[in-house]
């Protein structure tokens, strides 16, 4: 199973290129590090194994997005 993402790392890019659009991927596994990644800066993230394992379900995904 993953670790989770590396939320120091997009933390630390959100900080020193605010400018750009961070879409972090790698290591989300449910809901919880969704938010986790919001708190970092990060515009968006990749979750498709999350998605694929059912440890992230579609309807959860909607509800983090901000387009939703």
């Amino acid at each position: 199973m993953a670790e989770g993402p590396n939320l120091a790392l997009y933390e630390e890019l959100a900080a020193r290129w605010p400018a750009f659009d961070w879409i972090a991927s790698g290591g989300v596994r449910d809901r919880s590090d969704v938010a986790a990644l919001a708190r970092t800066g990060v515009a968006a993230c990749v979750a498709g194994t999350a998605l694929l394992e059912g440890t992230l379900p579609l309807e959860e995904i909607a509800a983090c997005s901000r387009a939703a």
